[in-house]
């Protein structure tokens, strides 16, 4: 399975929310970028 299908894969199984959101305009190019950019924008919005 290549790279963009991994991440959009991932994609598809958040919850529609803020990090679904901000994965969606940053379009991460590998799985292992989307899951980091996920972990960090959760974080910041349990910090908020």
């Amino acid at each position: 399975m290549d790279e963009a299908t991994k991440v959009v894969t991932f994609m598809k199984g958040l919850g529609d929310g803020p990090v679904k959101t901000y994965l969606f305009r940053e379009y991460p190019s590998t799985l292992e970028a989307a899951i980091t950019l996920a972990m960090q924008e959760e974080f910041s919005l349990r910090q908020a």
